[in-house]
């Protein structure tokens, strides 16, 4: 049955019976000493008795030694299958434990494996990094160069929203006189003039439409005569009054705040009855940066000296 056989396995069980079989041998022991004594047990009539508890401390004595022999003998075996069972699971434990250092190490392995190709890969991402931000300057650069290229020969325009405030600005001169100019039949001239007349139409003004070229009063072709440099930007001209010079004004400071080269001649021209007349004559683009570009410009702070 199951619980004989753990009782008989159990160590702590054999280890009482032995020492019970150990005490019953001391006890009988004693008991065999004492019944030697004749004063304890006195008399003829008490040898008998004697005799019978020396001969059951005897048999006692006999049992409590076979006894303890076959507890020490099954308390050695018990422990012996113990010992070996510890010594195998100790065997087992360090298998396991040698196993766990092979895992440990194959995975230290491949962490500083892991270590060595995420450093390669870091290092790889610098360099990628900085080849990056090499062509990026170096698309910046590209950018800025056609940037400054694109404003260097961009035309000059007025847009609507610019046309509509430089109107507002200019209405406390309705019913006066423009008359606006162009020097030849370039495109980018043609359409600027286009857009100041449209100006002055939409702020009131009469307006001459830029229909025909104006001719710049030049000399006689001959040798000797001095090389006129070439005249750009607008300018502007009016009859001698006050009016026609605020006029002149007031236009110049609307063209010359939305970034344009705008000048107007000291000299005016004769005066036309009573009306305040202003002339516009549109030149050729003058070179570098125009409108909001040169208005950038004029606002970028200078650069650092080194």
């Amino acid at each position: 049955m199951t619980w004989i056989a753990s009782l008989s396995s159990s160590s702590s069980l054999w280890e009482g019976i032995e020492y019970t079989a150990e005490t019953l041998v001391v006890v009988c022991a004693l008991i065999e000493v004492l019944a030697d004594f004749e004063h304890i047990l006195k008399g003829h009539e008490n040898e008998k008795r004697r005799k019978r508890v020396e001969k059951q401390a005897a048999i006692g004595l006999v049992l409590g030694l076979a006894l303890g022999l076959v507890a020490l003998v099954r308390t050695n075996s018990l422990f012996t299958g113990e010992i070996a069972s510890a010594r195998h699971e100790a065997r087992d434990a360090n298998d396991r434990a040698t196993d766990a250092s092979g895992k440990a190490k194959a995975a230290s392995d491949k962490a500083t494996l892991a270590e060595d190709r995420a450093d390669k890969a870091e290092t790889q991402a610098g360099v990628a990094i900085k080849q990056a931000a090499i062509l990026y300057k170096q698309a910046e650069d590209e950018r800025m160069a056609r940037v400054k290229i694109e404003e260097r020969v961009a035309w000059r325009h007025l847009s609507k929203q610019q046309q509509s405030v430089i109107a507002d600005r200019l209405k406390r001169f309705s019913g006066q006189w423009g008359s606006i100019g162009r020097v030849s039949s370039d495109a980018e001239i043609t359409s600027f003039a286009t857009d100041i007349a449209q100006t002055l139409s939409a702020a009131g003004w009469h307006v001459l439409p830029p229909s025909a070229i104006t001719v710049r009063e030049t000399r006689e072709p001959a040798f000797g005569n001095p090389i006129e440099p070439v005249v750009t930007g607008v300018t502007i001209s009016s009859t001698p009054d006050l009016r026609a010079r605020e006029m002149a004004d007031a236009l110049n400071g609307e063209l010359h705040s939305s970034g344009y080269d705008v000048v107007v001649n000291s000299r005016r021209e004769p005066a036309q009855g009573t009306f305040s007349i202003v002339w516009v004559l549109v030149e050729a683009r003058p070179e570098g940066p125009q409108g909001d570009a040169k208005l950038a410009k004029e606002k970028a702070p200078a650069p650092a000296k080194k």
